[in-house]
């Protein structure tokens, strides 16, 4: 992958949705959540990440190109579990940060000063843990963070732990008899077709 030949495809995606509002007609799709790495390694991280981050600004009807690599030739696990970690970061960005009265705190700002600590305040603890991102690989499962019990492991080996854990546990739900049946008389039109 090749970052910087993508900052011009990131861009052309945030001006694309800033015509699309002006116009008033719905946001197009995204490519977020790609990379043209041919395989899961720092290069694909550093382009999915910024994908993601570009979606934020972009707000696409859809991510059509989750967990893709190699320009979208490949599908790759490990990607899709990077994206979906990613997804719960913009799922919280997207809420924003609600600016009251009650959240601004003046008067608190006023009583403890400029010098004061503000830790100790119940606003603080009342608001102190609201748009918080719960992931799955960064923050307090970042090794470096310090966090105890937590391997000092590449990023790429945690999510690979990950990817084995799925493929060697998961069973889907199956399903339904009747959605199964309809699909076999569908498939059964056009066999052989």
């Amino acid at each position: 992958g090749d970052i910087g030949n993508a900052i011009p495809d990131l861009l052309a995606t945030i001006a694309t949705r800033q015509v699309f509002t002006s116009l008033g007609l719905p946001p197009a799709a995204g490519g977020g959540g790609a990379s043209r790495a041919r395989r899961f390694n720092q290069d694909a991280v550093l382009e999915i990440a910024a994908g993601m981050l570009s979606a934020f600004y972009a707000r696409p009807l859809t991510l059509d190109y989750l967990g893709t690599l190699d320009s979208g030739m490949t599908f790759s696990p490990h990607a899709l579990l990077l994206c979906d970690d990613l997804a719960g970061m913009l799922r919280e960005l997207w809420k924003g940060i609600r600016v009251d009265d009650e959240r601004l705190a003046l008067d608190v700002t006023r009583s403890v000063g400029p010098k004061g600590n503000y830790l100790g305040q119940p606003h603080t603890v009342k608001y102190c843990r609201q748009n918080l991102w719960d992931s799955r690989y960064f923050g307090a499962h970042f090794p470096l963070s310090g966090a105890p019990r937590v391997p000092d492991r590449e990023l790429i080996d945690r999510i690979d732990d990950d990817v084995r854990e799925i493929l060697a546990t998961h069973r889907p739900e199956p399903l339904p008899a009747p959605l199964r049946k309809e699909i076999r008389e569908i498939h059964a039109r056009f066999e052989g077709a």
